[in-house]
């Protein structure tokens, strides 16, 4: 799925609302997210409870969102088209 410029934007936006640090929380969020392809740091082989602190750790960032009056569908949306965003952009980087 490719993310149309215009939700891309909309994407950028929503990010540049979120303090310094939730915008840091947010990298090593998506920096940790596992990844099909890489099954070395596939973290849901080695921690059953990975999923938890995931959420765990997005919590703040999260809260900050819904705070600025977006729905959980609206933040679901983005944070997928995000991640995809950054695993198009690692598998192009890896020649793949």
């Amino acid at each position: 799925m490719t993310v149309a410029f215009s939700e891309r934007d909309a994407l950028i936006e929503r990010i540049k609302t979120l303090s310094e640090r939730q915008v840091i929380e947010l990298k090593e969020v998506i920096d940790q997210m596992p990844y099909e392809s890489d099954p070395i740091t596939d973290v849901r082989e080695t921690d059953p409870e990975w999923h938890i602190k995931l959420v765990e750790a997005f919590a703040p960032v999260r809260q900050a969102i819904e705070a600025a009056g977006f729905t959980e569908e609206e933040i679901n949306r983005d944070i997928d088209e995000a991640i995809a965003e950054v695993r198009r952009e690692r598998k192009a980087q890896r020649g793949t």
